[in-house]
């Protein structure tokens, strides 16, 4: 765990296994890094590159979280978060709000069975929102709502679902 103030975490193709705790903390995973722990140091500035994963949850104030090619599965309750996704994947597992949100080619995945929802106040880019159906009542979609308070103009959002539970072959 990390608990000094303004301390530079770094990995590249490495893994680190804790938690950030201190305020002003720098954290950059690279070349495959993987990290699995929560941050919840205020201020904090969170890189992922190259094929990078986090694995853990935001509970801190006015963070920023850039992801290039990485993955990030976990929930924000922060306030204050700005979530940068470049052909990257947030696996949303909880109730998370953004007050800032920029996707190109992002992806965020919805399905997890505790993502009840996704409040982003000020979005830009382009993003897929990504549901799975209940294979016993297709009808049912699992995860939560995606709210967007504002957007940029040319933005986009596609919400795509999968097909489980679906008959592919009816005509009707």
């Amino acid at each position: 765990d990390n608990s000094a103030a303004s301390a530079t975490i770094g990995a590249t193709g490495g893994t680190w296994t804790g938690s950030n705790k201190a305020a002003d903390a720098s954290i950059t995973l690279a070349s495959g890094s993987t990290w699995t722990g929560n941050n919840g140091g205020e201020d904090t500035s969170t890189t992922l590159t190259g094929s990078s994963t986090w694995t853990g949850n935001n509970t801190a104030a006015n963070v920023t979280a850039n992801l290039t090619g990485s993955t990030w599965a976990g929930y924000n309750s922060g306030d204050g978060f700005t979530l940068s996704l470049n052909n990257s994947t947030w696996k949303n597992t909880g109730t998370s709000k953004a007050a800032s949100y920029t996707g190109t080619n992002g992806i965020i995945g919805m399905s997890d069975a505790a993502s009840n929802g996704v409040n982003i106040a000020s979005y830009s880019g382009n993003t897929k929102v990504l549901y799975t159906h209940d294979t016993v009542t297709p009808t049912t979609i699992k995860g939560g709502t995606f709210t967007v308070g504002s957007a940029a103009a040319g933005s986009m959002i596609t919400l795509q679902t999968d097909n489980t539970g679906s008959t592919m072959t009816d005509e009707d």
